[in-house]
């Protein structure tokens, strides 16, 4: 690979990069939490191919640090989202069980 062609591919990472630190951002403060699962996902699954290229880790080490941290919030908002929605559903089988149990004394 010549350096011409090194240079460009770090600059298409580097753009790479900063759009989803961007996007990631902008997800996060707007709780666009369906947006953010996808986003999530495919950041998970380049950043350990992006790490492997010292050239791009020597270029963009601020993106990659920030982007590693924007995905480990969003993971935990989602996360802390999944729990919150399963105790909600769980409320709602307590109530559910509680009315029919209700509905059935009402019957004897």
């Amino acid at each position: 690979m010549t350096r011409d062609e090194q240079q460009e591919r770090i600059e298409l990472w580097q753009a790479q990069l900063r759009g989803w630190v961007l996007k990631l951002n902008q997800m996060l403060k707007d709780q666009n939490w369906r947006g953010m699962g996808p986003l999530s996902k495919e950041i998970a699954r380049q950043l350990p191919e992006l790490a492997r290229y010292p050239e791009i880790r020597e270029a963009c080490p601020r993106e990659l640090t920030y982007l590693r941290q924007l995905h480990r919030q969003a993971h935990q908002y989602l996360s802390s989202r999944s729990q919150e929605l399963e105790r909600a559903m769980e409320h709602l089988r307590h109530n559910r069980e509680g009315i029919k149990a209700y509905q059935e004394a009402q019957w004897l």
